[in-house]
């Protein structure tokens, strides 16, 4: 056995102790330090990971998931993290010490990450709030991840390594700046390695300010000439990227951080006046951005506004207003609290994943609670940064960030960056402690191995569920794709299936009935001709089981999406000609879709149209139960239409029910005023022809 890997230790006995009995006095441990190669390796293991999570992270994406950027970047942060993570509690057992942060900065981030567990716990859809979808970067994973690189970096990156640091930040900055601008000048525009064109502005102006902080930061004024020019022109080529995108708050973001830069240099040493013209020059771009001429076409980029997110905070229950709804849950109460207004532009029918800005959207899912914590880590920062005295580049980056958290919706890349960065502030203070376990009883060493063991074991449990849910993202890709580009629907089936067995999400789940609604149809419509009669019919009711049991499944694990609620009432919508009572399950169904999103005309549409099925089935028979659900029918879109009047959904299948009802003159003026905002529509053209020649509405029309 190698004795290098033990620490030796000499144990010094008082007299009074050698007379005693041993069980009641603690012993003296004077450690002797050695050099542990192990230690060393696994100190090497973590830092490279680290070092690749800087440099890797903007660039990394795959296109084997639907979302090829978001997830991919968090499985493989979260993967790189989990290595450095395991490597450090390995590095403690060889070292026999523990370093760890102790500030106000790592208070601060684990009462947030408190906050947001316990907002899980109360969490009407627990999953959701835990994992996020393919393309959240909110989720309490998310965050576990944001504070884990903070420890990691705090922990073992120390003035020596900056160097590598930067190196890997600044050629990856140089690598997606250009990815990104050739995507905007050239065919592929919109597309850049970080995400949305507002997520890649505002990392490549990150970027720039760390350029300025570089040279303008310097502590003897002086910097290499070749990095000068390196740097500069990457400036140069950042600056013009951001000119073609033309963000104002970017601007006057900016404009801020080159201020407060201006003001440090006035306090330490004296005022360039490069930073003055760059100060006016970032403020009028700012100011005047919108009456610049656009150089490129770029697709229009969504997100609420500030009152309509105001809106949904404030219309949130008091019960919700501490812990809020449960991360990554904002566009549940987006659902539900939306303004009404809305529904008369075009944006009406959009579901919005986050709100207005990450700090808006913290008050809607983690509360007040969450985001004090958010306002005590900014404050700590400060703290932080003020008690050093002294600014540098990364600092710098962080405030600008952090302002970017304040005016846009938060991206992975963005906040992974913030928390490297205050691990680095952390670690560069010397607010970094270390436990040796020398100087701890037997009862706390044996705690310690049992908590290592067991930090190492869940680690590793990680990493095996994370690699599930990444190969269940694969495998859904796979399964829409063949079937989108091939209508191979059986091996879309096979690809879901899989899914199913590696990741319970309810996004997976409510695809794989939609295909299994397509698999009846094709039943139904003699798509297997091999099938004998009985064996066709018991195919059909099987499937018809598994689509309402997949579609229940999705609707339990997530009972606060109302688009899970409205699939289940689509699968027994669909099935209502082949199974009966499936009309009352599916109003049942819709009407609670109805309460989780009560401003949107389209679940009441739905309601309507599946009410119109059951009465064609079932009302050939019974003319009073065929007028009952006529007339319900009316009412939902009546309503519908009261909270959008333009709906022509709506008023289509308003206008085929005063056309049963024999009111012609009143189907007649629903598909008129459909077919004054649809002029070339020829089946609304033929309806309108029927209705004036006193024939019923659909007639001679094939639907």
């Amino acid at each position: 056995m190698d004795k290098t890997n033990f620490i030796k230790i000499r144990v010094i006995k008082t007299v009074d102790e050698e007379k005693s009995d041993p069980k009641e006095n603690l012993e003296q441990i004077e450690p002797i330090r050695q050099i542990n190669p192990i230690g060393q390796i696994f100190d090497k293991i973590a830092k490279i990971c680290l070092y690749f999570l800087v440099f890797l992270t903007p660039l990394f994406f795959l296109p084997l998931t639907i979302a090829p950027v978001e997830i991919n970047k968090q499985i493989f942060a979260g993967i790189l993290a989990l290595i450095a993570f395991i490597s450090y509690l390995i590095h403690s057992f060889e070292t026999k010490k523990i370093a760890y942060p102790r500030t106000l900065t790592s208070l601060a981030i684990v009462l947030f990450l408190s906050v947001s567990g316990a907002g899980v716990l109360f969490s009407g859809a627990k999953s959701l709030s835990l994992f996020g979808n393919l393309s959240q970067s909110d989720s309490l994973v998310s965050f576990l991840i944001y504070g884990l690189v903070f420890f990691l970096a705090a922990v073992f990156f120390r003035e020596e390594n900056l160097k590598w640091l930067k190196l890997g930040f600044f050629a990856s900055l140089f690598l997606t700046t250009v990815l990104g601008l050739l995507s905007i000048l050239g065919k592929q525009i919109g597309f850049n390695t970080i995400g949305s064109l507002l997520s890649f502005a505002i990392f490549i102006a990150f970027g720039l300010v760390m350029i300025l902080g570089e040279i303008g930061l310097k502590k003897d004024e002086k910097i290499e000439k070749r990095k000068l020019i390196a740097l500069i022109g990457l400036g140069l080529l950042i600056v013009f990227t951001l000119i073609l995108l033309n963000y104002s708050f970017i601007w006057l973001a900016l404009a801020l951080i080159v201020f407060i830069f201006t003001g440090y240099k006035f306090i330490t040493s004296k005022i360039n006046s490069f930073l003055i013209i760059l100060i006016s020059l970032f403020l009028s771009f700012g100011f005047f951005s919108s009456y610049l001429p656009s150089l490129v076409s770029l697709p229009i980029e969504v997100r609420p506004n500030l009152s309509s997110n105001w809106e949904v905070i404030k219309s949130a229950p008091l019960k919700n207003r501490l812990l809020g709804s449960g991360p990554a849950t904002f566009s549940q109460n987006w659902s539900l609290y939306r303004p009404v207004e809305l529904n008369q532009t075009n944006l009406w029918s959009l579901r919005f994943e986050q709100g207005f800005s990450f700090f808006a959207t913290l008050l809607s899912t983690v509360g007040i609670l969450g985001f004090l914590t958010v306002i005590f880590l900014i404050f700590a920062f400060i703290r932080e940064v003020i008690r050093k005295k002294e600014i540098r580049a990364i600092e710098l980056g962080i405030i600008f960030l952090l302002f970017s958290w304040l005016l846009a919706p938060n991206f992975f890349t963005q906040s992974l960056f913030i928390f490297i960065g205050l691990g680095l502030t952390v670690a560069l203070s010397g607010s970094i402690k270390e436990i040796s376990l020398a100087t701890l009883s037997r009862r706390k060493i044996f705690i310690f191995f049992i908590v290592l063991i067991a930090l190492i074991n869940f680690s590793f449990a990680s990493l095996f569920v994370m690699g599930k849910k990444y190969l269940a993202a694969i495998y859904y890709e796979k399964g829409i794709k063949v079937y989108n580009q091939t209508g191979d629907l059986k091996t879309a089936l096979i690809k879901l299936n899989r899914v199913r067995g590696l990741d319970s999400s309810d996004e997976y789940l409510r695809a794989f009935s939609q295909l299994l609604l397509l698999r009846i149809n094709n039943l139904i419509a003699g798509g297997e001709p091999s099938l004998a009669p009985e064996s066709l019919r018991f195919e059909i009711q099987n499937t018809i089981a598994y689509a309402v049991d997949i579609a229940k499944q999705a609707a339990l694990i997530n009972k606060n999406n109302s688009l899970n609620w409205s699939n289940l009432a689509n699968v027994y919508e669909r099935i209502i000609p082949v199974v009966s009572g499936a009309d009352s399950f599916a109003e049942e169904n819709y009407k609670k879709a109805i309460d989780l999103d009560p401003k949107n005309p389209q679940e009441l549409v739905n309601l309507a149209r599946s009410l119109i099925s059951a009465a064609d089935i079932y009302g050939a028979n019974d003319a009073n139960l065929k007028r009952d659900k006529l007339d319900r029918a009316k009412t939902y879109l009546e309503e519908s239409l009261k909270l959008k009047a333009d709906y022509f959904n709506a008023r289509y299948f308003l206008g085929l029910i005063y056309d049963r009802f024999g009111d012609k003159r009143a189907a007649l003026e629903q598909f008129e005023r459909i077919a004054e905002f649809n002029p070339n529509n020829q089946e609304v053209k033929k309806i309108v022809e029927n209705l004036k020649a006193q024939r019923p509405a659909l007639e001679g029309i094939v639907l």
